[in-house]
């Protein structure tokens, strides 16, 4: 029993890095892009506009306030644009 608790928090501690290097990949990747802070390291900025409705608001005020080119949800490598 003790080795299949070892085991499950390694796999965790795993994950969890994994998920930390791929934001911070995502953000060097796509750093010349401002945008949202949160968006520039998790997703919670965007899970959160998405649940409260706002998503199409925020992403249109994000473009208003940090120019033509913006990341919505860097950790997806997206970017939104005012170009057509």
């Amino acid at each position: 029993m003790a080795l299949l608790s070892r085991i499950a928090v390694a796999a965790v501690a795993v994950a969890f890095v994994y998920y930390i290097l791929g934001a911070l990949v995502s953000y060097r990747r796509l750093r010349q892009f401002r945008g949202p802070p949160l968006a520039g390291v998790s997703r919670l900025w965007l899970f959160w506009k998405e649940c409260t409705g706002s998503l199409p608001q925020a992403q249109l005020a994000a473009l208003e306030k940090f120019g033509r080119y913006t990341r919505p949800r860097l950790a997806i490598r997206v970017i939104i644009s005012t170009n057509l």
